[in-house]
């Protein structure tokens, strides 16, 4: 026994000793392990226990503070199984004696900073279970012996530096259940051996830098629950195999690279709870089978590549907590059952291209937190149950297409933070209960229709930091309830039409940073307690009305940085302290009595800067230019040699001397914490705005990059107050404190680097923080929602900040309180890890003689005191609202009855297809029902029925609506004539009717509704005068009726509306003057009133609309000069005058126009020169003067407007040179000088800032090389400089510009070769090199490029073969190779592009047979081989060829028989002579010996080719005879009969009818000549159309000939049906259907004619050889035809008795009028070629146009138009044929756009000419989705016209104003450039 405890005793003194070595290795500051001493049993000891021998078996060390390093003696602790190290602050290597310790069964060294290697030698730890050695900074690799312990359970190595590999042997470990390995540098591929852990229930390896993808092999985990291989740099597509793990609950696959399409088999996935997909490439749709997730909480799919609908079923799934599917190309609704089933609480879809309306359910069960929409096209209103949803912190859904009022009750939910509608179409007033809000931080309305006055309290919301309402109607004077307004920062309040003066209280906003009062009505002095404002920076009060003078103390404003006070009415001295000093004079321009300071002295009479100058004032300039020059230079070297003492005062001292006491001269003292590799003069000279990267109340933060050392750190300036210094000096306490806070240590706290001041400012220099701080990471405007999207990162920062503060509070001696703890104050580094920042800085900031008692923090982070509130106030104010309302509701009984039932009638009137007004029945009170809001009293104030597809009429009962002040019931089908009745509503303030389809006279009477402010009635059919009575409405405001068919003049009562801020006219039947009256409209801002007949000009009164910014008469036909007075117009942004007929020269005037923008004079008669001045318009980004007759030099001014965009100036006569430095300056993006007489060298400057996109300079006389600037343009799209003089050779470089589609460079003299660049393009589509003189051979692959449509190089030197590689030639559709040197066979590789419409190789050298191949080709007209060496036979085929039309090989050296069959039946003996060995056919029999014609003829053939010749004359003779006769008596035929004898039956003998629909100037004669080859301009399946132009009449029409078969008659005689059909067509009258003028025929021929349309048909434009790619160049244009068709479809559909169906809707069938407007012809023509005993069941219609339905059941109704139409939009959108090659296995282009989407690759499918940037496409995906839904297998599926229409409303691509709706003119090439400002107008 006492051996025993000998032994015992001894041992145990071992191990005591062991621990007590292990304690001195440890440094231990909280003394944690003070009883480590042999007073007590060291089982006894802290941390340690023993098993009953004595021994230690456990040792827990965790979460002391230790430091130091683990003593090699712990190996002697032999029995140890349990050893816990973590969370201390170790920093050295961790001991390889570690590895002894073999009974070891956990091992846990977490949360240290160990570094070097890990320990080799664990593998034969056999019995360890657990080892964590996480949050470390170990290096080298993960140890391969680990695989060999078998009983490992755990293996967590997260958080360190480990790279290489993942061991494959740990693929061993089976009975591992977490794997650890995240955050490390591991690379290589993810080894597939992990998939053998078949007990693995937790794997986390992402943050790492692996290759590859996910093995396979991971589908056999089928333990595992938790998998995380986040942001792991994986690709590839995710396994389907990974569809097997039904346990898995967590997916984080986040922040990869991963492609393709998400597996289906993930609905497999049956426990799945948490799904993040997010921040990869995946694309195609989601799939539908994750509606089958029962479990699944969270769904993040976003910034992803997918596309197509959000699946319906998601709104079934019972659990889902959080959707996020931002910043996709997802289209289509939300579901509308979405948060119905579920706890929903977080809902981001933003930035995608979603529509329909915002579903009312999302917080059905009360959860919804987050609700972020933006940037999509949702409409609609915002669902009232929001204002319901008390758990609501932020709703953003800026940037949609949202309308309707503000709901009312948002300002009471409790949580709600932030409010962010801007950017919609908001109507209404602000809610007053938003004002009582004690949650809102953040406000933003701008960029709405919003107007009223603003609640009086709203600026003292007590959390409101942010409140921006600018762009809207708003109104009144400002509240000026400022004096409680704590937190608010920004306020701005600009571009509205406040007045009355600024409220003093806004001073007593201590916080406020920005204030922006610009563009309003303010009048009175700027207060001038603004000054003193401690953080106000920016003030902005440009454009209003104030007086008196600038206040002495802005000057000195504390932080103040910009202030603009220009265009006001300002006088006196400009003070000239502080920052006014050097204030830029733009600031304060626009104040004719300022003076002094940067503006001329005040002694002077000059007044700077002003418009018209004296020129008695250039000697006081000239002298004010040598003063400020001579000022400037002396203060330039005072700068220098400043910048010199300052440079030897830092560098020439060492580095413990760079801070010292003492001096209160300027020079910068520095404190180093730590050797600097950069200086205070590197530091102050990044001390610049441009390198700002933060504000706040305490300073500003600057970003300080030192390029001599590749440093970057951070400086905050600390504000200061003038006069007031630092306090230093004989105190050390500055120093102390600084020194104290340079020596902390720690990795969750900012190392402080120096400390930098002089007397008067301080500035802090640390690390750079690279992802910013975490306010802004989680509030700020651009990183928001991007940074810290998952939780863990989140849970991450908020443990790095109790580290921090745990060691400031615990850690230091003395402790630091930081006094200032809030988000702004937390900075990210690279890895997201958390620094606080600005510890104790308050204190720094302390002024002479003032105490430390003052408070330190920011509201809102501050702890509270006590706080009481009693309850007794609240209970008796709800106790009150109680009894009131229930006695009131019995006195409001009748009154609410009377309305319900005028409701009822309304509702009676209309008919509600969608069944919107369900709820219109006594069920419920009305004031409750859809769309109807009541006042206080019970009374309907407001009935918006608006995009509810209502048709029907509106009822007269509406009039006893007795306190209406709002009716809408825009965008609707409505058909009748608007009641009378509507004019009793005499309460009404707003009345909108427009986009119906109201007919009849607009009422008569809105004149005596006195209150009236808004009238739209645009977009109907209204006809008649536009009421006269409406000028007695003087509150009228906005006055829009465009887009109807008003007629008569103008009422020069409008005049009379002094209010009035809109009118539009336009799109009308207007004739007359324009009143001169309507100059006195004072305050209107916005006219549009072109696209009317008017006549004579522009009223010179309009120079009196001193407010107008927008002016549009385009297309009114108006002539005379353009007035002087317009010149007066100071506010005018935009001028749309072109298609008029004005004259005389461009006034100079137009320079005063300082605002203008958009200026557009084209398509007049004006000459003379353009005038110099207009390079004084600083702000053009528009000039166009197209199609005018001006002359003289392009003003060499306009290469200095610096914002200068657009600038088209084509078909005049201009002369001279174009400006040396255009686009030097400005940020060109389109020139089109074409058809001028314009010479020299084209400027090397035009694509300087790499936004050209568009250089058309054709026919002019442009000389020298091609600019090699050009080929460095990244940004070009189209260069068309054919038609010069241009010399040198083709730039290297132009085939590499990935934008660059049409290049035609013909008719100069360029020499040299074609560079190979060029063949090497992926994107160019036309090139024309011809009529040069290039030479050498043709780069082999330049037939090859992708998407090359034509490639003309005729008229050169260019010889060789002609290249082999025509395999690839997808797009090729003309081939021009003629007039070279090419020699060598025809390559029979040429077959292959199955596209080729022209083929041209005549005039070469080309020898050997034509291939049999090219007959084949499917599209070939015109194949022209003449004038070569061809040998052989024409081969048989040819006479079949599916599209040959013109065939020409004369002058060959061909032989043998021509065949006789198709084409060549009928050939021109012109296309085959000159080939001695050909006859038959059309020649000579070949048993003949004559060949016709030859080129070198043998005499002896003269007699037989003068026998041919006579016998030809005879029978022309003959003919010409017949026809003379014929024509007689036609003649006397027509002309002898009256206007209504011109048509008759009966008669089956040659001569024509003519059915008139209205009064002809032309006879069936005049028709009958003109039906000629020659005035061929289209033919198709069903006939000719011939262009004929009568001369007597000047009438131009167009004649469609109809195809007969021989013999066939057409049946007339004694039917009528034949001439009531004809009759019913006639009488159509719609501006988007061609109107019939007449019908021809005789017994065997018909023919059509119609109105003539200047440009063709749509197929031509889209598809044509001349006019694709010209006509149609941007967007709005297609969208606009689009809809005009849908237009006239509606009309035909719904709008004609009986109903017509068209039946054969195709792009060919729609033609387009001069102003490319749609016109729809050819409708029901089918039914005019039925022949005798054919019954009308016989298809009609055109392949890839037909609805499949009609195919197998014949059954004709207007869902076969629909279809139709559908793949017309197809058509407009993607630029394709409905049956286009490109489209595989005979797919159209339904089919074709459908797998497109399929793929995820919708906007690949958009045609690239017009979806060229990010906005064009999301409005294109808006109609592709119309498109779909037209095209939808099932016919009830899809919509009907007018609901096409109202979809294309809601799709109406962004204008620069929401008020144009007119299209730019006719031939203009469009621009869409998505950062330019001009996008909103085209």
């Amino acid at each position: 026994m006492g051996c025993s405890y000998n032994g015992v005793s001894f041992a145990a003194n071992d191990e005591a000793s062991a621990l007590l070595s292990v304690k001195e290795g440890l440094i231990d500051p909280l003394n944690n392990l003070h009883d480590w001493n042999f007073d007590a049993v060291h089982c006894n000891w802290t941390g340690v226990w023993c098993n009953s021998a004595g021994e230690v078996e456990k040792l827990d060390l965790s979460h002391m503070n230790l430091s130091g390093k683990v003593s090699n003696e712990i190996q002697r602790l032999k029995s140890l199984n349990s050893l816990n190290i973590c969370c201390n602050g170790l920093s050295s290597s961790l001991s390889n004696s570690i590895t002894n310790l073999t009974t070891l069964k956990s091992l846990d060294v977490s949360q240290n900073f160990f570094i070097g290697d890990f320990p080799l030698g664990l593998g034969k730890v056999s019995g360890l279970v657990t080892l964590n050695a996480s949050s470390n900074s170990f290096s080298g690799f993960v140890p391969e012996d680990l695989g060999n312990v078998s009983s490992l359970e755990t293996l967590d190595f997260r958080g360190s530096f480990f790279e290489g590999s993942v061991p494959k042997t740990l693929g061993n470990l089976h009975k591992l259940k977490f794997l650890g390995l995240s955050g490390n540098n591991l690379t290589g591929e993810i080894p597939g051996e992990l998939g053998k852990l078949s007990s693995l229930e937790t794997m986390i390896i992402g943050y790492n830098a692996f290759e590859g993808g996910i093995p396979a092999e991971f589908g056999n985990l089928t333990n595992l629950k938790y998998l995380d291989i986040a942001d792991g740099n994986l690709g590839g597509e995710i396994p389907e195999e990974l569809g097997r793990l039904k346990l898995l609950d967590t997916v984080f696959l986040y922040k990869n690279n991963f492609e393709g399409m998400i597996p289906k088999a993930i609905s497999n996935m049956t426990s799945l709870v948490l799904l993040d997909l997010s921040d990869n490439m995946l694309s195609g749709n989601i799939p539908a089978e994750v509606s089958e997730l029962k479990n699944l909480q969270l769904l993040n799919l976003m910034r992803n590549r997918l596309s197509g609908p959000v699946p319906s079923g998601l709104g079934n799934l019972p659990q889902l907590e959080v959707l996020e599917l931002w910043n996709n190309s997802l289209s289509g609704t939300l579901p509308g059952n979405l948060g119905k089933n579920s706890p929903l609480q977080w809902l981001d879809v933003s930035s995608n291209s979603l529509s329909g309306e915002v579903p009312e359910t999302l917080c059905t069960k009360g959860n919804l937190t987050k609700l972020i929409l933006f940037n999509n096209a949702f409409l609609g209103p915002i669902p009232e149950s929001l204002s319901k949803c008390p758990s609501l912190v932020r709703v953003r859904i800026h940037n949609n297409f949202l309308s309707g009022t503000i709901p009312v009750g948002l300002g009471k939910l409790g949580k709600l933070q932030r409010l962010e509608l801007a950017n919609n179409s908001l109507t209404g007033r602000i809610p007053d209960d938003v004002a009582s809000s004690t949650s809102l931080s953040f406000i933003d309305f701008s960029k709405n229709n919003l107007h009223s006055s603003l609640p009086s309290t709203i600026v003292s919301i007590p959390n409101l930091q942010t409140f921006i309402v600018s762009n809207n109607n708003l109104e009144g004077e400002i509240p000026e309830q400022f004096q409680d307004c704590p937190s608010l920062g920004v306020l701005d309040l600009s571009s509205n039409h406040f007045f009355g003066s600024i409220p003093k209280s806004i001073a007593s906003c201590q916080k406020l940073v920005s204030l922006n009062l610009k563009n309003n009505k303010l009048s009175g002095e700027i207060p001038k307690a603004l000054a003193s404002m401690p953080t106000l920076a920016i003030l902005d009060l440009a454009n209003n009305s104030l007086t008196g003078q600038i206040p002495q103390n802005f000057g000195i404003s504390p932080a103040l940085e910009i202030f603009n006070v220009s265009y006001n009415k300002l006088d006196g001295p400009v003070p000239e302290n502080g920052v006014l000093r050097t204030i830029n004079p733009n600031d304060i321009m626009g104040n004719a009595g300022l003076c002094g300071g940067v503006l001329p002295a005040c002694g002077l009479t000059f007044a700077y800067p002003s418009r018209h100058r004296n020129p008695q004032t250039k000697p006081i300039i000239t002298g004010w230019i040598i003063a400020i020059l001579s000022i400037l230079a002396i203060g330039i070297a005072i700068l220098a040699a400043r910048s010199l003492y300052t440079r030897w005062y830092n560098n020439g001292l060492c580095f413990s001397e760079r801070f010292y006491k003492g001096s209160k001269g300027w020079p910068w003292r520095l404190m180093a914490f730590q050797r600097l590799d950069f200086t205070s003069t590197d530091i102050l000279a990044c001390i610049k705005e441009t390198n700002v990267i933060g504000m706040g109340a305490t300073g500003v933060v600057y970003k300080a990059e030192v390029p001599q050392s590749s440093t970057v750190v951070a400086v905050k300036k600390l504000w200061r107050s003038s006069g007031s210094d630092i306090e230093v000096g004989s105190s050390d306490d500055l120093v102390g404190e600084v020194n104290l806070l340079g020596r902390l240590r720690h990795r969750n706290i900012v190392r402080l680097l120096g400390f930098l001041y002089n007397n008067t400012d301080v500035m802090i220099v640390y690390e750079f923080m690279l992802n910013g701080n975490l306010g802004d990471a989680l509030h700020g405007k651009q990183t928001a929602g991007t940074l810290l999207v998952d939780w863990v990162s989140r849970y991450n920062i908020a443990l790095g900040v109790a580290q921090g503060l745990a060691y400031l509070h615990h850690d230091c001696h003395p402790p630091i309180i930081h006094r200032d703890i809030k988000s702004n104050n937390i900075l990210l580094d690279a890895n997201l890890e958390a620094r606080i920042a600005d510890f104790g800085l308050a204190k720094m900031m302390i002024r002479k003689n003032e105490t430390v008692s003052m408070i330190a923090g920011s509201y809102g982070y501050i702890a509270p005191g006590e706080l009481l509130v009693h309850t007794s106030y609240l209970n008796l104010s709800i106790t009150t609202l109680f009894f009131r309302t229930f006695t009131a509701s019995r006195i409001l009984k009748s009154k609410a009855n009377d309305e319900a039932s005028a409701l009822l009638s309304v509702k009676e009137g209309l008919i509600d297809p969608l069944n919107n007004l369900h709820d219109w029945n006594f069920d419920a009170v009305h004031c409750n029902w859809t769309g109807v809001w009541c006042n206080s009293a019970g009374e309907v104030e407001k009935l918006d029925l608006s995009h509810m597809n209502l048709s029907g009429k509106v009822s007269n009962e509406i009039q006893r609506l007795k306190s209406l002040n709002s009716l809408n019931i825009c965008c609707n089908g409505l058909s009748s004539s608007l009641s009378n009745s509507i004019t009793n509503l005499t309460t009404l303030k707003s009345l909108d009717v427009s986009q119906n389809f109201f007919i009849g006279d607009f009422p008569l009477g809105l004149g005596k509704v006195s209150g009236l402010v808004t009238l739209n009635a645009s977009s109907n059919s209204f006809s008649g005068f536009v009421p006269e009575d409406l000028g007695n409405v003087s509150s009228l405001e906005t006055l829009d009726f465009r887009g109807s068919f008003f007629e008569g003049s103008v009422p020069k009562t409008l005049g009379n509306l002094h209010k009035l801020k809109f009118l539009g006219l336009s799109g009308n039947n207007l004739t007359g003057e324009i009143p001169g009256e309507l100059g006195k409209l004072s305050s209107l801002e916005t006219m549009i009133i072109g696209y009317n007949a008017f006549e004579g000009g522009i009223p010179a009164e309009f120079g009196n609309l001193t407010n107008l910014k927008y002016l549009d008469i385009a297309d009114g036909n108006l002539g005379g000069e353009i007035p002087e007075e317009l010149g007066r117009l100071k506010l005018l942004d935009t001028v749309f005058l072109y298609k008029n007929n004005f004259e005389g020269m461009i006034p100079k005037a137009i320079s005063n126009m300082t605002s203008l923008v958009l200026l557009d004079l084209s398509d007049n008669m004006l000459s003379g020169n353009i005038p110099a001045e207009v390079s004084e318009l600083k702000n053009l980004q528009l000039l166009n003067l197209m199609r005018n007759r001006l002359s003289g030099p392009v003003p060499s001014g306009l290469g200095n407007l610096p914002q200068l965009e657009v600038l088209e100036l084509w078909n005049n006569s201009l002369s001279g040179t174009l400006p040396g430095n255009l686009g030097k300056n400005s940020p060109l993006q389109w020139l089109d000088v074409s058809s001028n007489s314009l010479s020299g060298e084209v400027p090397e400057t035009l694509c300087t800032k790499g936004n050209l996109t568009k250089l058309i300079l054709f026919n002019n006389a442009f000389l020298g090389p091609i600019p090699e600037s050009l080929s460095k343009c990244p940004s070009l799209v189209r260069v068309r400089i054919h038609n010069n003089f241009l010399s040198g050779t083709i730039p290297v470089g132009l085939g590499k510009l990935g934008k660059l589609q049409r290049l035609e460079l013909a008719n100069n003299s360029l020499t040299g070769r074609i560079p190979d660049d060029v063949a090497s393009s992926t994107s160019l589509s036309f090139i024309d090199f011809s009529k040069n003189n290039l030479h050498s051979s043709l780069p082999s692959t330049i037939v090859s490029i992708p998407n090359l449509q034509t490639f003309i190089v005729s008229n050169n030197n260019l010889e060789g073969e002609i290249p082999e590689q025509f395999q690839d030639c997808p797009s090729l559709g003309v081939l021009d190779l003629s007039s070279n040197h090419f020699f060598g066979s025809i390559p029979k590789s040429i077959a292959s592009c199955q596209k080729l419409v022209s083929l041209n190789l005549k005039n070469n050298k080309l020898s050997g047979e034509i291939p049999k191949a090219l007959a084949s080709m499917p599209t070939l007209a015109i194949l022209d081989l003449a004038n070569n060496s061809l040998t052989g036979q024409i081969p048989q085929n040819f006479g079949i060829s599916p599209a040959l039309e013109i065939f020409n090989v004369s002058y060959n050296k061909l032989d043998g028989p021509v065949p006789e069959n198709g084409v060549l039946r009928t050939i021109n003996p012109n296309d085959i002579m000159g080939n001695a060995g050909l006859c038959g056919g059309v020649l000579p029999a070949c048993g003949l010996t004559f060949a016709y014609p030859s080129r070198h003829r043998n005499p002896q053939t003269k007699p037989i080719i003068t026998g041919w010749i006579i016998a030809i004359l005879s029978i022309l003779a003959i003919g010409i005879a017949i026809l003379a006769a014929r024509s007689l008596y036609t003649r006397w035929y027509n002309n002898g009969l009256c206007f209504s004898e011109r048509f008759y039956k009966g008669s089956k003998g040659w001569p024509w009818r003519l059915m008139a629909f209205q009064r002809l100037d032309f006879t069936s004669t005049d028709i009958l000549a003109c039906i000629k080859e020659t005035n061929v301009i289209g033919m198709g399946a069903t006939g000719v159309v011939y262009k004929a132009e009568v001369p007597q009449s000047s009438t131009v029409v167009a004649v469609k000939k109809l195809w007969r078969s021989s013999g066939s008659d057409i049946e007339v005689g004694s039917s009528d049906d034949l001439v009531g059909e004809v009759n019913l067509l006639g009488r159509l009258r719609h501006r988007n259907i061609v109107r019939l003028l007449g019908f021809l025929y005789n017994n065997t021929d018909v023919m059509i004619v119609y109105e003539f349309m200047l440009n063709g048909n749509l197929g031509d434009a889209l598809h044509g050889k001349q006019t694709a790619g010209t006509l149609l160049v941007d967007w709005v244009s297609r969208y606009n035809i689009a809809l005009g068709v849908a237009q006239g479809l509606a009309y035909l559909h719904h709008d004609c008795h009986p109903p017509i169906i068209h039946r054969d809707i195709k792009s060919n069938n729609i033609l387009l009028d001069a102003n490319l407007e749609a016109r729809i012809a050819d409708f029901g023509l089918a039914k005019m070629m039925i022949r005798k005993n054919e019954t009308v069941s016989m298809i009609a219609g055109s392949y890839g146009y037909i609805a499949p339905e009609y195919g197998y059941s014949l059954k004709v109704d207007e869902k076969i138009d629909i279809y139709s139409y559908g793949v017309v939009l197809l058509e407009l959108l993607t630029g394709k044929r409905p049956l286009d090659p490109e489209f595989e296995e005979s797919i159209d282009i339904v089919g074709w756009i459908r797998r497109k989407m399929d793929k995820g690759c919708s906007e690949k499918a958009l045609d690239p000419s017009v979806g060229n940037c990010m906005h064009v496409q999301e409005e294109m995906l808006l109609v592709l989705r119309i498109a779909l839904l037209c095209t939808a297998k099932i016919p009830k599926d899809r919509p009907s016209m007018r609901d096409v229409i109202m979809m294309l409303g809601e799709a109406k691509p962004r204008r620069k104003s929401s008020v144009s709706t007119e299209t730019l003119a006719p031939n203009k090439e469009m621009l869409v450039i998505s950062t330019s400002p001009i996008n909103g107008l085209v």
